[in-house]
Parts: C-alpha cells; structure tokens; sequence
C-alpha cells in the first residue's frame, strides 16, 4: 500500500483486527513445525461482520489497484473460503473450490466447478508463512489446466514465503507485513521495540522437527473402537463417532442447578463432561440422580478430575466414602500421576498401591467407575514452561507411567496431556489448555489453538471450559468449538 488513502485502510485495519482478538503473543507451534511467539489468528474475522468485511474491502482494492489478471478466485481451503467466497462475490468473479482431498463418491473432482483450462485463477488465503499452503492449491490447479501467476493474503508473515512460491512462478501480494503489525503493537504499548526484535529474531529460527505419529487404518474410530480392552474407550468411541465430537466441557460452577442448565445447552455437542465435585456447593443425591439420568439419556461420559495421588488406602476411601462417593456416579476419574514438583517424591512410592486398590474398585457392580486418566501433563505454566521441571518428569516418572498403562490396559483408559504421549490406538489422549480467543488467563493457565492440540500436538479430546461456560450465548460456542474440533480430529486422520 503506497497512496494515503491506503495507508488510512491500513491503519483502521490494523485496529479494527486487533479490537476482534486476532493478535495473539503467547508460545506457539506453526503448521510449519516453526515455534512462534506471534500468532495471528484471522479465523476471528469471522465473529466480526464489520471486521470481515473491512478486510474483504482491502483485499478487492489491492487487486483492483495492482490489475491482477484473472478469470476465477480461488480459496486456500479452508481458512481462507469465507474471504474468497466474499471477494467473488464483490469483483462479480466466479469461484472454485479446491479440495484437501478427492473424494470416493460423486464426481470425484479435486477442483469443484465450471471452469475452461488456460484461464487465470487468483488464489486468496489469510496468512503466509512458508506458502506451502498456497503451493499445494497451485499445483491442484495446474493440474486441471488452469494458469496460477498471483496469490493475495492478508497477512505475510514475511518467514519466506513469497520467495518460496515465487520459484514456482507465483508472485504474493499482500495487505499487512509482521514488520508492520509489530510497529502498530509499539504503537499502541502492547509491545516494545526490544520485544520486537526478539519476536523478530525468533521468527528466524529453523523450524522445529516435529514427531509426527504415522496415522493407518489402525488409528481410524472403527478400528480404535473395536481393537481396545477398555469398555470406557469403546463407549466413549461410539458416542464421538455418534455425535462427530472430540469435545469435552469442563464445568467448574459451584451451583447444581447452575452446571445442569449447562448440560442443557450443550450435551448434544460433547461426549464428556468434566467435574470438579469438590467445588460444588449445594452437591446432593438428586443431583447426581439427575446428572447419571441426563448422561444415560443425552450420549455423554461423567468425568470427575480428582487427580488422585494418596496411598492406597485413602484413595479407596475417597471413591467410595464421604459426601461424593465419587464411583457411585463418576465413569472416569483422573490419577495423578504427575501431579507437580511436591509430590513427585511421593508419586514413585504409591503410585503402584494406589492402583491396587484402586483395580478392587473398578468394575464393580455398585460403581459407575469403568476407567482412569493417568495424568502425564497440565496446562498450567508450571508444565508448559519449566525445561528444567519436565527433564525431573521424565527422567522420574513418565517411563513407569506408561509401562503401567500398557499392563493395565482394560483399566486405564488413556492420558491426561499436552502431546501425545504414546503411539497406541488403543488409548485416548485428552488435553487442556485450549482456547480459540485467548493466550493465558493470568493465573497460570496457558492455552493453546484447537488446531495446535490435534492435528499437531496429535491428541484426541479437547477439554474446554470457561471459554464455553462463560459465554455470552453458550450454545453458538459450543458448536463453534466442536466444529473446529472435529475438523481437525477428520483433517488429521485423512491427511494421514
């Protein structure tokens, strides 16, 4: 953008996206494997009609201004459909649809649409990193016929991207810089011009190598659901692939009737629910009447999080004894295996006596109680941040925590964590810490994108809390949350 009146949209533009929540600092893993202390979150132009279409606006002046020479728009799927369906719309072009993968029925056709090859598309996407995303819709394209020479986006990271694409003949223009979304951020006093040059210096890293789990037949929900020991596993599997969710709601609310109305709102949208019964104040038998009657009724697992980490005598006494009776209505409770420096001295003594008596419990006909959480690791800064604290976890407890998931298979139902912690179907791996709109709480609690948590730290169920029981109207977020959870649990198994 060169001309005043372009520099004005810029400005405005910058605001109004950073108003909408889309500039996010934090601790971040890209697509490309690259840690980020940046993330630029454009999918919250969507919430945002007015933001959604400023940005839209600035898009259509670019190529009206640069007169790019096309024929047909096309969308990097699928962040980037939204604006190029909007932009087709406005500059009266006719779009076309790029598939992530040819389908088994219908046409099969990886480029949906009317088009005649030797014509031009313009392709749209919201941010640039490595341009890996935008190269793989050029060589769909090519491969129909179609000439692809210009990509539009509205954020260049400036990472390489347009020199990678450009030896592929395809010139990036763009509407914003990171240099220049990290001088508004000094503007404004988010950040400082020391802070920028960290985050500049970060963005020049090599990306990290990623471990990535090789996903077969083997990983599919059929064959999970079939292949496991557990009885939990195979209920829990049959409700996901049921309701198409991998969405847990954690419900920390001190009112019965309060957590309840919750339940109400978003049960069609979950396989699990996820308690704190110590918090609850008014905690009676018809509540847990009601709440055993609801899971019944409306396909979703009780979770209790008791982290448990006694001896084994009191861990009995805490699942069959005092006001909760937690085996009577809870199908899964969290062992804390790793509960934090403090008791990891502790952790190796008991553990194994805890279990013991905690096997007696399982199973049984007067309990709810069908499996365990072993608890590798939290979301809490503590975990997330400490190098020094993770190498003491591995180093003293992690070997002996999956050695004894792997023994006791019918029983332990999968993992608490932050990645994937083991290369087994058979296991489901649960994980915190995810938020759409936001970095951290302030009080130790750090999250993360839901893309992040499955389709690259590899986990199974997103556990989401006040981002959805805090809402304004709870029931848009929990769809929203459990569309994008579900995307990322298909995207990642058939891009396997």
């Amino acid at each position: 953008m060169s001309g005043a009146g372009d520099m004005i949209n810029e400005r405005l533009l910058l605001k109004e996206l950073n108003s909408t929540g889309v500039f996010k600092l934090g601790n971040y893993t890209l697509q490309s494997g690259q840690s980020s202390p940046i993330y630029i979150d454009l999918r919250l132009l969507f919430t945002s009609p007015s933001v959604f279409s400023l940005t839209a606006n600035c898009m259509c002046n670019m190529i009206e201004a640069k007169n790019l020479k096309y024929d047909y728009i096309v969308g990097v799927p699928y962040a980037a459909l939204p604006l190029s369906t909007i932009i087709a719309d406005r500059l009266e072009k006719p779009m076309l649809l790029r598939r992530k993968e040819i389908k088994s029925y219908g046409m099969r056709k990886i480029i949906e649409g009317n088009y005649e090859r030797g014509k031009r598309a313009l392709i749209i996407e919201d941010v640039v990193v490595s341009g890996k995303s935008i190269l793989e819709t050029v060589l769909a394209l090519r491969s129909e016929g179609l000439v692809c020479e210009d990509a539009i986006c509205v954020l260049d990271r400036e990472q390489g991207g347009p020199e990678n694409i450009q030896e592929e003949g395809i010139t990036l223009h763009s509407i914003l810089g990171m240099n220049k979304v990290l001088d508004f951020l000094i503007d404004i006093g988010t950040i400082t011009k020391k802070m920028k040059e960290n985050i500049l210096y970060q963005l020049t890293l090599p990306p990290q190598s990623i471990e990535k789990v090789q996903y077969n037949d083997d990983w599919s929900l059929t064959s999970r659901k079939n292949s496991t020991p557990n009885t939990l596993n195979k209920k829990l599997l049959e409700i996901m692939n049921k309701k198409k969710t991998c969405l847990c709601i954690a419900i920390d609310i001190t009112k019965c009737e309060e957590i309840i109305q919750v339940i109400e709102k978003t049960a069609g949208y979950i396989c699990a629910v996820k308690l704190h019964a110590d918090v609850i104040e008014d905690f009676s038998d018809a509540f847990v009447q009601k709440l055993t009657s609801m899971a019944n009724n409306l396909d979703f697992i009780i979770f209790e999080d008791r982290k448990l980490a006694d001896t084994g005598y009191t861990t009995n006494l805490q699942l069959t004894k005092g006001p909760f009776k937690i085996a009577s209505w809870a199908q899964i409770v969290t062992v804390h295996v790793l509960s934090g420096q403090p008791v990891l001295n502790v952790v190796r003594k008991v553990y194994h006596s805890t279990t013991k008596y905690f096997l007696q419990i399982v199973n049984q006909p007067e309990t709810k109680l069908t499996g365990c959480l072993l608890v590798i690791e939290m979301s809490s800064g503590s975990f997330t941040k400490s190098k020094q604290y993770l190498n003491v976890l591995d180093f003293i407890c992690f070997s002996d925590a999956l050695e004894l998931a792997k023994n006791n298979r019918d029983i332990v139902s999968g993992f608490i964590c932050q990645k994937r912690c083991a290369n087994i179907p058979g296991f489901l791996y649960w994980t915190a810490g995810v938020h759409m709109d936001a970095v951290s709480d302030g009080v130790g609690q750090n999250w993360r994108t839901i893309e992040n948590a499955i389709g690259i730290d590899g986990n199974d169920i997103v556990i989401v809390g006040r981002a959805i029981t805090d809402a304004a109207d709870i029931n848009t977020q929990v769809r929203r949350y459990r569309d994008a959870a579900w995307e990322s649990f298909i995207n990642r198994q058939q891009n396997h």
